[in-house]
């Protein structure tokens, strides 16, 4: 999950030294590219045709949403969504690198509506933007460059709509206080409740009123329960028996089921180290057995971000590392990818394990999914910004 990396990354260390494809490739038992001969294909100046698949497992068969029969997208940050001349560009030249999907952020990580709405509970907590964008203009805007909005929504980290309808919120110590993920007079902010009903029930009406304003795909993002300080303390009434697994998978399914209603599908976000079989994230169910796609993040960034060994080289080497990745995700079962792919230079990488990434670089990537009978992806830049 993009917005959840910073508060779980520590974790992985231990799961990616373990892993041994993973630990060769971090340890440098990979080699990188020859700059005579790159490893990778040259970028295509359109979507032309993928490379020879490979023998490896076939992909479960998605289903898709008319006119998008596979999401090729590219994210959009909330003040470029909101500026229709910026917004027009990106889709132009996204258009023209075969993109044929814009994700923005329907809510955001605290709650936020990003998109216009008169959902009662959201206007209740207040939780609507000012400056919230009308999905149905960005539908309209999109299509004139054969594109579709897609929207990324955070399910349970929503500190807003839990702040104003405690009923919906996690409690503190099995008492009617609302729990909070940190000291309240440190920031600590509430969650809701994975097993209230009428969280569940808020999130997919908002899911439900994407797709029905054009979103021909929803990311649910923290579909999980909170992992921060003091979630020892955190309680979430009558479980009615279930598991964290198995409240979250029934969540999904009716997430999943209601979107097929409307036409629009559903991915599920999740960090890739999670689908390589880690142990310790109960708190994240277990995304490996939805039916539905998977969102993961398999950034080269994100896997540089171990700080344990001096030989670390994900980034420079990013087709290596995405074909590393996904074989080890596939390695218990073929999944339904769609990788959020790295399209800009992350500045929190040191210098002597980080580049400048091109269009090479992020095409490098897009060749290695194509490899695999990967078609799906998502180009991620935090700013917006992309080397077309």
């Amino acid at each position: 999950m993009l917005g959840m990396v910073a508060l779980v990354v520590v974790l992985f260390i231990v799961g990616w030294y373990v892993y041994p494809p993973v630990y060769d490739l971090l340890t440098g038992q990979i080699p990188a590219p020859s700059q005579a001969e790159p490893s990778q294909a040259e970028p295509s100046q359109s979507a032309a045709e993928p490379p020879a698949a490979s023998s490896e497992p076939e992909l479960p068969e998605q289903s898709a949403a008319p006119g998008l029969t596979e999401v090729r997208a590219v994210y959009a940050p909330a003040d470029l969504m909101r500026d229709s001349a910026r917004l027009e560009e990106l889709a132009r030249s996204a258009s023209a690198a075969g993109c044929n999907a814009v994700l923005f952020d329907g809510k955001d990580d605290t709650g936020r509506v990003l998109f216009r709405t008169a959902n009662e509970i959201a206007t209740a907590a207040e939780a609507v933007d000012p400056a919230a964008v009308d999905l149905e203009q960005v539908s309209a805007l999109l299509a004139r460059y054969q594109m579709k909005p897609a929207v990324r929504l955070h399910v349970y980290q929503d500190h807003l709509a839990s702040a104003a309808d405690s009923d919906m919120a996690v409690k503190y110590n099995g008492q009617e206080l609302t729990w909070l993920d940190n000291y309240a007079n440190q920031g600590g902010r509430p969650w809701l409740n994975p097993y209230s009903k009428a969280a569940q029930d808020y999130n997919i009406a908002l899911a439900l009123e994407c797709a029905q304003k054009g979103a021909a795909l929803v990311v649910a993002d923290s579909v999980q329960f909170p992992n921060t300080i003091g979630k020892e303390l955190a309680t979430y009434g009558d479980t009615g028996g279930k598991s964290r697994a198995q409240v979250l998978g029934e969540f999904v399914q009716r997430l999943d089921q209601a979107l097929a209603g409307e036409q629009s599908r559903l991915a599920v976000a999740t960090p890739g180290t999670v689908l390589l079989g880690q142990e310790g994230f109960d708190y994240l169910g277990e995304p490996g057995a939805y039916q539905c796609a998977i969102a993961v993040n398999i950034m080269p960034s994100f896997f540089a971000k171990q700080p344990s060994s001096s030989a670390l080289a994900p980034v420079m080497n990013p087709g290596d590392t995405v074909t590393t990745a996904v074989k080890g995700i596939n390695e218990g079962g073929a999944k339904a990818l769609i990788p959020y792919v790295q399209a800009y230079t992350d500045a929190d990488i040191p210098a002597d394990k980080n580049k400048q990434y091109t269009k090479e670089d992020v095409q490098a990537q897009i060749d290695a999914l194509a490899v695999l009978g990967v078609k799906e992806y998502i180009l991620y830049s935090p700013q917006g910004t992309y080397p077309w």
